[in-house]
């Protein structure tokens, strides 16, 4: 069975997802924010080229970079403030690591799940909480466990609508990602 052409986009061996976003997250004084998120995340389907027989049950790497500017405390959604703060802003880096597996419901449908980890890298450590020693206003780097699931639908020969949530585990938050965007096969 040739699942690049029975499964849409999400039958590809490599796919890229391109999608704009939110992050929804705690600041250092526990108040809750959301800011805007882009995002470019790549599936490897290790099912297409592991498996003996092709079925519609499909797993496999993801991996990628997502990236936010925070901002300060109390920014707007696109982490712009109205006031000068002496914490700072900062941005911020997602790379997810992450093993998933889906089921292709139809030839253009696909649902998945996904867990592992984020490397979240921030500028400034101050601008959202993770609970964690290095909240100083310092960079920092930190590996935090998720979970997550998608949902797409192929809309033309090579592209779909893909929209992923993901919650990520710190000691004093669970941080929320959603993305909305395009999906293609890169083979």
């Amino acid at each position: 069975m040739d699942t690049s052409s029975s499964q849409g986009v999400f039958g590809s061996p490599v796919i890229l997802n391109i999608s704009p976003g939110l992050i929804d997250f705690e600041n250092l004084e526990g108040n809750g924010e959301t800011r805007f998120l882009t995002s470019a995340i790549v599936d490897w389907n290790l099912s297409k080229t592991m498996a003996a027989v092709q079925t519609p049950i499909t797993y496999g790497l993801e991996s990628g970079l997502l990236f936010s500017h925070l901002g300060a405390s109390g920014s707007n959604f696109f982490g712009a403030a109205d006031e000068v703060t002496t914490t700072g802003g900062g941005n911020l880096f997602i790379i997810p690591l992450n093993l998933w597996g889906g089921y292709n419901w139809n030839e253009r449908g696909f649902v998945g799940l996904h867990t592992g980890a984020d490397l979240y890298l921030q500028s400034n450590a101050a601008s959202m909480s993770l609970g964690r020693t290095d909240e100083d206003g310092g960079g920092a780097a930190n590996f935090l466990p998720n979970v997550g699931a998608k949902v797409g639908y192929t809309v033309g020969q090579n592209v779909a609508i893909t929209l992923r949530t993901n919650w990520s585990f710190a000691p004093a938050d669970t941080i929320f990602v959603g993305v909305i965007g395009a999906t293609i096969p890169l083979s």
